[in-house]
C-alpha cells in the first residue's frame, strides 16, 4: 500500500484554516514554542503540521478534530498518536525529553509542492520508550537536545 497521502481541496481549505488558527491563538496568548524553534514563517509551520495531522487521519480512515489550544493536552488523533512532519533533510523523525511515552509518533516528509494540494509521505513511527542515545542530539544549534530517529529505523504504520 502506498503510503503517500494528498489532501481534497476542501480537506486542504480545512487544514489551512485550522493552521491559520493556530497561530493567531498562540500569537494572542504570547506562546513561543517550547524547544526554540524559530520557524521563518509562522503560518507556513502551523498550516502545514495541521495538514500533515489530517493526512495522517486520512490514510488511517480515523477522525481529525482540528483542535486549536490543546498544547499537547491531548494527543493529535486520538488515542495515542502525534504526528511529526520532518523538515529534515535527510528526514528523521524527532522525539523530545518531554513529550509523552505511550504515544506513538509517526514522521512524514512533506510532499507539498507551492501550487499544488497538499501531499505528504509516511515514512513511519517510533516510540520514545525505544529512544537511543546515539540518536541525540541538538542539530549544532544552540537548542535543547531531542532524538532524531533515521528513517530506517522506523516501524511501518
Amino acid at each position: 500500500m502506498d503510503e503517500t497521502i494528498e489532501l481534497t481541496w476542501y480537506e486542504a481549505k480545512l487544514a489551512t484554516e485550522v493552521g491559520v488558527n493556530r497561530c493567531l491563538s498562540s500569537w494572542a496568548k504570547g506562546s513561543e514554542h517550547a524547544a526554540g524553534y524559530k520557524p521563518k514563517d509562522l503560518f507556513d509551520t502551523n498550516i502545514k503540521a495541521a495538514a500533515s495531522e489530517m493526512a495522517v487521519a486520512k490514510y488511517l480512515g480515523i477522525y481529525w478534530d482540528g483542535s486549536v489550544n490543546t498544547y499537547k493536552s491531548q494527543p493529535d488523533l486520538a488515542p495515542d498518536i502525534e504526528v511529526r512532519m520532518s523538515m529534515t533533510v535527510p528526514p528523521c523523525l524527532i522525539i523530545r525529553p518531554n513529550d509523552k511515552e505511550g504515544m506513538r509518533y509517526v514522521c512524514l516528509k512533506n510532499m507539498w509542492v507551492h501550487g499544488k494540494r497538499p501531499k505528504f509521505k509516511i515514512l513511519g513511527f517510533s516510540r520514545k520508550e525505544l529512544m537511543k542515545d546515539k540518536w541525540l542530539t541538538d542539530f549544532g544549534q544552540e537548542r535543547p537536545e531531542c532524538w532524531a530517529v533515521p528513517v530506517k529505523e522506523l516501524m511501518p504504520i
